[in-house]
């Protein structure tokens, strides 16, 4: 049984334009009005397809081909995400809802009923543009709590409440998304890899075995603001001068910890922030990623000592999510699936959170990785051929057939 190319990749042109702006790349933030369009175009085909459908109360996108011989105690998910980063690109997220549209496509045209019933969900704030990431599948394992619903990750960004409201969604009916764990027969999802392994090594198809897990603190570390001219460096108490020590030693920290755990200091502001004032107060997050989760709490409490040290200041959890392994069956179904197509594959962890992170710990899940061009995400100038596109998501209707 094959996909049908041309659909697919018809498919794949549509969504790609919405948010799109060239040399900006897709602005589909979580909720927005781009995101909103997307969800739109979404539902349509799940009309078009005959497919049931509903909004669940994490805003959840369901579409779901009903199996005469299944109740609805047996569900199969094929996952993954319409929302982008600010000026993301165009296949994060967005090639795995159109492979997975495909799949039920193809199903249905040859009244191939399998004895589950399959939901295409296109989930939440996957990208984390209110706060955490992955809002959607962690609602639906019954992971969130009232941080998420009233954080944000900045001042100027709603919290998941207000854009909840704002859609005349009930936000405290979020909790009610849950899902019955028992009731999940399997979870797949088929993403771009958001990294060169598979594109430097001529492969593809990526196994994913794992993925790692994410820590994220905001740190402070206090200085005394004063004039900048009239204060002598030696009686200075400078905040960013004391936090640019931590900037050197947390990438000697990860290094020493594991080859694969990685540490980012991605934002850094400076209090009052003016030219003429030395900074009294240096703030910046640090997030962590490795498969274990033992070696992100270590370098955690390295952070923490050192500042207790040799600073003043605090040390916030904003998010820590552990690594999680893969299915062990599910990943003999994708290689088969992927040798079946006689293709070239490798196994790998993934170092980017997906929502199949989510789903991990509780019900069988499986992850489909298809190369990126010279390994670029989150920007304007991500791009997967569509040959790569078209693999994977025969790898993945493959799989799914597969499973019994």
């Amino acid at each position: 049984m094959k996909i049908n190319k041309n659909r697919l990749i018809n498919n794949l042109e549509e969504i790609k334009k919405i948010g799109y702006q060239k040399n900006k790349g897709v602005n589909r933030l979580s909720l927005n009005k781009n995101d909103q369009k997307a969800r739109k175009w979404l539902i349509k085909k799940f009309k078009n397809l005959g497919l049931s459908y509903k909004v669940d109360e994490a805003a959840n996108l369901i579409g779901k081909l009903k199996s005469s011989k299944s109740d609805e105690t047996n569900i199969l998910i094929i996952g993954s995400h319409l929302d982008s980063v600010k000026n993301g690109g165009k296949y994060d997220g967005a090639a795995g809802i159109i492979a997975g549209l495909e799949c039920i496509s193809i199903l249905k045209e040859n009244n191939l009923e399998l004895p589950w019933n399959i939901e295409l969900i296109n989930f939440t704030d996957e990208e984390g543009y209110h706060y955490g990431g992955t809002f959607g599948s962690r609602a639906m394992m019954g992971l969130i709590n009232e941080k998420d619903l009233n954080m944000s990750n900045s001042k100027d960004i709603p919290t998941m409440k207000e854009d909840f409201i704002k859609i005349n969604m009930d936000p405290n009916k979020v909790w009610n998304a849950r899902r019955k764990k028992e009731n999940i027969r399997g979870y797949l999802e088929l993403h771009i890899e958001q990294g060169n392994k598979l594109y430097d090594n001529d492969k593809d198809i990526g196994i994913v075995t794992g993925i790692v897990g994410t820590f994220r603190y905001n740190i402070k570390i206090k200085g005394k603001a004063n004039h900048a001219g009239t204060t002598s460096m030696n009686q200075r108490k400078d905040a960013l001068i004391t936090a640019s020590k931590i900037f050197n030693l947390l990438p000697e920290w990860c290094k020493t910890s594991s080859e694969e755990m990685v540490g980012t200091i991605g934002k850094i502001k400076l209090f009052p922030g003016t030219i003429n004032v030395i900074p009294g107060l240096c703030e910046f997050t640090v997030e962590l990623r490795s498969k274990k989760c033992e070696e992100s709490i270590r370098v955690k409490n390295r952070l923490m000592k050192w500042i207790k040290n040799n600073a003043t200041g605090n040390v916030e959890t904003i998010l820590e999510k552990s690594g999680v392994s893969m299915n062990s069956k599910l990943i003999q179904n994708i290689k088969k699936s992927a040798e079946r197509e006689k293709l070239n594959y490798i196994k790998l962890n993934s170092g980017a959170g997906h929502d199949a992170m989510s789903f991990a710990p509780y019900v069988p899940t499986g992850m489909i990785f298809i190369p990126s061009k010279n390994g670029l995400s989150h920007c304007p100038q991500e791009y997967s051929e569509n040959e790569w596109i078209i693999k994977g998501t025969q790898t993945l209707l493959n799989t799914i057939i597969s499973i019994v």
